[in-house]
């Protein structure tokens, strides 16, 4: 018997060891089968259910396969069986690099940074899609020959853009470096194509933010026509809202990924402190409020808050920035004002404050409650926190005093708030 024939019986050993037995497993494999089958752009598996796929698993003692099995059972797993199994499998799959230098670890490391991130340790899942990117010895980035292959390529991508804006670090891999090319991938191509060059976008703000170029309003305005190549259908203004829920949760989560951009690209801009001698200008207020409110909308109407277990990590730190910015825009952050939507906006605050208080999240909790106070009182201590794609912030009460001749900010998006709770 070879030497990796040896390691493959042992790593599989060690993985069927860390999985529920007898009836426990039936129970887990059937209510991770949903899941499975809803999401095969995860697992690469387009027909079988879960259960077929795992008792080929089993059979063929394959460590990848076994590997899939725990992470798909580790999605709908408590806290602790899903830490549990994501520590075995980073121990014997992802820290190996002869198995993670091929299709299958890739696709087991795509899974391993998705459930990092939803357990809110997306520096975690940062160590993971960085080694794929840079350890992996098939050159993904440069030469693909499937469709399969492909899509890996891509959610690598996307995950490395979108993770490195949230920590506000440098991506892993340039494009210049990339095939930017694609395959027809299974799902609608409008819409993977709007991914694709919403990512490449990504990873231009990220230089922008590391650099603080003059590029913004180039920037502002290619985040403009991108939003315009799209389909009213596309953002929820058309005949085609009542699309199937799969469908319809699909595209919404494309657009928080849209407004996470748009957010994150306006909020260095807004929040210039005065002592910088750089006051915060109405325009950039107005470009964030929008894309804030709307992430927020997006979350409620998903029917999860921001602090949901299952979309932690960068959704959550999204909608602490989102709300952070509506709340200092409400109480007149910079002495500007801003026409609040009628019975909308405080009550949408509101909801995520209450959201935050609900879930435990202490320093939600704070932020929120420190700026609403500082804001009524206009006294008060300094606020310092740290924000996404910003870093360390702080908010003093003469922040909140009016400025005298400056334009009051209204009436940024004339889209009615009802119609956006409708998508």
């Amino acid at each position: 018997m070879f030497d990796h024939e040896v390691k493959d019986i042992k790593v599989y050993q060690v993985l069927t060891a860390a999985l529920p037995r007898g009836d426990e497993l039936k129970a887990a494999l059937q209510r991770s089968n949903h899941t499975w089958s809803t999401s095969p752009w995860l697992h690469g598996v387009q027909t079988e259910s879960l259960e077929t796929f795992s008792q080929k698993a089993f059979s063929h003692s394959s460590p990848h396969d076994v590997a899939q099995v725990a992470l798909a059972i580790a999605a709908t797993a408590d806290d602790a069986s899903l830490l549990r199994l994501l520590g075995v499998v980073d121990r014997y799959i992802i820290a190996d690099d002869e198995y993670l230098n091929s299709l299958d670890g890739i696709q087991c490391a795509v899974k391993q940074c998705t459930l990092y991130t939803k357990t809110g340790n997306i520096v975690r899942s940062s160590h993971i899609w960085r080694r794929a990117i840079a350890a992996q010895m098939i050159s993904l980035h440069r030469t693909r020959h499937s469709p399969h292959s492909d899509m890996l390529w891509w959610q690598l991508y996307t995950i490395d853009r979108f993770g490195n804006m949230i920590l506000n670090t440098p991506y892993t891999i340039a494009d210049a470096h990339c095939n930017l090319d694609f395959k027809q991938i299974q799902g609608p191509p409008l819409v993977f194509d709007f991914i694709l060059r919403l990512c490449q976008l990504a990873g231009k703000v990220i230089d922008y933010l590391q650099t603080r170029t003059s590029e913004l309003q180039s920037l502002s305005n290619k985040m403009t026509q991108l939003a315009s190549s799209m389909p009213a259908s596309f953002w929820g203004q058309g005949p085609e809202t009542a699309m199937e829920n799969r469908r319809r949760v699909g595209n919404l989560l494309v657009h928080m990924g849209f407004y996470q951009v748009d957010l994150s690209l306006h909020m260095p801009s807004m929040l210039r402190p005065r002592a910088s001698g750089h006051a915060p200008r109405g325009h950039a207020l107005a470009r964030c409020i929008v894309p804030a409110r709307k992430i927020l909308l997006i979350a409620k109407r998903l029917d999860f808050s921001p602090l949901d277990p299952g979309f932690r990590g960068g959704f959550s730190e999204t909608g602490l920035s989102a709300a952070v910015v509506l709340c200092l825009a409400l109480q007149g952050y910079g002495g500007f004002e801003y026409a609040a939507v009628e019975g909308g906006d405080w009550g949408l605050l509101d909801g995520t404050v209450r959201a935050y208080e609900e879930k435990g999240w202490t320093e939600g909790w704070r932020v929120s409650k420190g700026l609403v106070e500082m804001g009524d009182t206009g006294a008060g201590e300094d606020l310092v926190f740290s924000l996404p794609f910003y870093g360390k912030f702080a908010v003093t009460p003469a922040d909140f005093l009016p400025r005298a001749g400056e334009s009051i900010v209204a009436d940024v998006d004339s889209t009615p708030m009802e119609s956006w709770l409708s998508v």
